[in-house]
């Protein structure tokens, strides 16, 4: 149970990367490549586009912060790993580790609550048909088409 509720996560969290994320920009000061074909998929009207833009800035403030604290409980987890702690320390970070990656995904899950309050019924099965899908249909990167 745990685990399904970790890859759905991870799915949620490849999805925001997408829509959220730093992509490889068409030219400078211009919306990412892959933004702007799902607008343009969606057929979002221009204060949607407003409000995306404005969320997408804000997760990816927020977004950048949580990865420090990510990469700082690693880094002290295999600090502790590497030296003579003793597992309760060892687990003390390790606890830590993943108390920062809940963070960053609840963080994740409130954005996409955001987005999707932002679209219509119909934009919502739009982005629904957009999600990563893989083998199992429950996997996978990239906005791609239900494949099955």
């Amino acid at each position: 149970m745990l685990r399904s509720q970790r890859m759905r996560g991870l799915r949620i969290l490849s999805l925001l990367v997408l829509i959220s994320g730093p992509v490889a920009m068409a030219r400078q000061n211009s919306e990412p490549v892959e933004i702007t074909k799902v607008f343009e998929k969606l057929n979002l009207s221009p204060e949607q586009k407003t409000q995306m833009k404005t969320l997408r800035e804000e997760m990816q403030q927020n977004v950048e912060k949580n990865k420090v604290g990510v990469a700082e409980a690693q880094r002290k987890l295999d600090s502790v790993m590497d030296g003579e702690s003793s597992d309760e320390v060892i687990r003390i970070a390790h606890t830590e580790l993943v108390k920062q990656r809940n963070e960053l995904e609840t963080q994740q899950l409130e954005h996409m609550l955001k987005v999707r309050a932002l679209l219509t019924a119909e934009q919502r099965k739009t982005f629904s048909s957009l999600r990563p899908r893989g083998k199992n249909g429950n996997e996978g990167r990239g906005l791609a088409p239900n494949r099955k």
